[in-house]
């Protein structure tokens, strides 16, 4: 081979994994984009900053307790699962010794195993404990979790306030608590939302605000961190998503195979 067909044959190679890594850090940015994109604005536990010193262990800044180094560990696990499983099923379209459907096949196998995994790992379910820890907490220091009255009074007081709201239209009734919620806060939460013509969104809006009333800086901290698990847990399904798309689960379970998530 001549020193021009050498100098083709390692241009082309280097042409081949300069691509290689140009897609798989444009998978790197796909996989960030669809999973949790909002958790790089989360706070971080300041363990710089920590104590294990008296009856009390501190964790540093209070803008990061633990809960969201948990949030911030699940986020991780899951992209690293997700950029893994979508390596392993890259490799199997590269494999020339496969016929198609035995490339549909493997897949669908590591598909199938990785999404298992997913179930199976303790790094969400760890955020979701500490969030339910820290938020029963803060329920404690808000101290706005009403009580169901106890005497006929009361109640027929509450049952005439819930009267009152579900009488309003639909557009007013947030508006009308919102300016009464010391008033209407107790009789609402302590019955079904269906009750004051409320929907369950509905419902968690006037607990906010009654919470907001309270302590503003608890209540948002204390939505924050909802929602955040709640960007967990989504991002979580978008993976699951990802790798079914990839693997053609989707278009199995089209003919009969394997029912879509």
């Amino acid at each position: 081979m001549g020193q021009r067909a050498r100098r083709q044959r390692e241009l082309s190679f280097q042409g081949k994994e300069k691509k290689k890594m140009e897609d798989a850090q444009f998978e790197v940015l796909k996989v960030q984009a669809s999973i949790a994109p909002k958790s790089a604005d989360w706070p971080r536990p300041d363990f710089a900053e920590a104590s294990i010193k008296g009856d009390r262990p501190t964790l540093g800044s209070a803008d990061g307790p633990l809960q969201w180094n948990y949030l911030h560990d699940s986020v991780s696990d899951l992209r690293a699962r997700t950029l893994k499983t979508l390596g392993k099923l890259a490799a199997v379209d590269e494999d020339k010794s496969l016929s198609p459907t035995g490339k549909l096949e493997t897949k669908r196998a590591i598909a199938e195993a990785a999404i298992a995994s997913f179930e199976k790992s303790g790094a969400l379910q760890k955020a979701r404990d500490s969030v339910e820890s820290q938020v029963a907490k803060w329920n404690d220091q808000l101290g706005v979790t009403p009580k169901k009255p106890t005497d006929v009074a009361t109640a027929m007081m509450h049952a005439e306030i819930r009267s009152r709201v579900s009488a309003q239209k639909p557009g007013d009734r947030l508006a009308f608590i919102s300016g009464h919620v010391e008033d209407c806060g107790a009789a609402i939460l302590t019955a079904p939302p269906m009750l004051s013509g409320l929907s369950a969104t509905e419902l968690n809006i006037v607990r906010h605000t009654l919470e907001m009333r309270t302590n503003p800086e608890i209540a948002k901290a204390k939505q924050d961190t909802m929602q955040a698990l709640a960007h967990a847990e989504q991002g979580f399904r978008n993976a699951v998503r990802t790798i079914r798309e990839r693997a053609g689960l989707d278009a199995v379970a089209g003919n009969g195979g394997m029912a879509a998530a």
